[in-house]
């Protein structure tokens, strides 16, 4: 999901389609106005909540998700979540509890699920490590059900309509899908799959059919974006990760990697997306933070989240591993 001002039209078109992601820079750290637009919603899987917060870091709207599921075992929320119907309600995926939710953002009750909480499975109903339930421009929700090899497509009255990869099929050659943690929508109405197994990513249209598929130069590739001008930004979830930008063709443009550096460095990074102003926001999972990268110096502007600090006091999160824009 390189970064040039005459693409900032291109991006909010991206956006808007997507609508429906040390101590010393804490929570607590100097505020960095304009760093992104309107508030972000956060993933906050350790503490089994969602916030949503704003540029000045204070917490807008807060879900707690044991108030909806009591059995939620902790550590095992929401891995990602997404804004639907402009708005109106938030999609989440329980990646580690078997579960999709879209959820209403005012009542904060769920309006619809797929998947038995607690309970993997391959048959109608079941998912076994869902990510990524995307909502679509068109009101439809895909998801990448990771054990099962599959991505499973669902209308507006929440019906599945397609299913791209036999269910536990998981093959890493062309036409198959091996272990998908991604399945970001396009603007023109492709999917773009991300591979665990096979370090690949796929771009594939309504039918199935494969626009191209990559091998990434990184271990654990995670939730890979596509630019306005088709390069791609992909995670590498690994201990000691990094942040790629990519040509369809193979060749790294750009990366944020610092294995060394206590502050820069990331550890299990899951998300990364570009904002307006072309600069990076990533999840930064084992250190507990969301942060904000300048594209061109490569330094830390925002934070939220204390490195390498798990907790749920003000200002800091435990294992974020998923957000989204909400954008004004």
């Amino acid at each position: 999901m390189a970064r040039f001002i005459g693409k900032f039209l291109a991006w909010g078109l991206f956006v808007v389609f997507l609508l429906a992601s040390t101590a010393s820079l804490s929570a607590l750290a100097p505020i960095q106005p304009g760093v992104f637009p309107g508030t972000v919603l956060i993933a906050d899987r350790g503490n089994n909540r969602l916030i949503e917060v704003n540029t000045d870091k204070q917490i807008v709207w807060e879900l707690n998700l044991n108030d909806l599921y009591p059995g939620l075992p902790l550590g095992d929320g929401a891995d990602d979540t997404f804004f639907a119907r402009v708005g109106k309600t938030i999609l989440v995926n329980l990646e580690f509890y078997d579960l999709i939710a879209q959820i209403d953002y005012a009542s904060k009750q769920v309006v619809w699920s797929y998947g038995h909480g607690g309970y993997p499975g391959g048959a109608p109903g079941y998912l076994n490590r869902p990510d990524d339930a995307y909502p679509w421009a068109n009101g439809q929700v895909s998801v990448a059900d990771i054990r099962n090899c599959r991505i499973l497509i669902f209308n507006q009255q929440h019906d599945i309509i397609k299913q791209l990869n036999p269910t536990s099929l998981c093959r890493t050659r062309a036409g198959y899908y091996s272990k998908p943690n991604g399945d970001t929508p396009l603007l023109n109405g492709d999917l773009l799959i991300t591979l665990i197994q096979g370090h690949q990513v796929v771009e594939v249209r309504p039918d199935g059919t494969e626009v191209f598929r990559l091998t990434l130069p990184i271990t654990y590739p995670s939730d890979a974006q596509q630019l306005p001008d088709g390069n791609l930004l992909v995670a590498d979830y690994v201990r000691h990760g990094r942040v790629i930008e990519i040509t369809p063709s193979g060749q790294v443009v750009w990366q944020y990697y610092f294995p060394s550096d206590p502050e820069r460095g990331l550890k299990f990074p899951s998300l990364a997306i570009a904002l307006p102003n072309h600069n990076i926001m990533l999840t930064d999972d084992g250190n507990h933070r969301v942060i904000v990268i300048d594209y061109q110096t490569k330094q830390i502007i925002w934070q939220y989240g204390v490195t390498g600090v798990a907790g749920r006091a003000a200002g800091q999160l435990n294992v974020p591993d998923g957000f989204d824009l909400h954008l004004p």
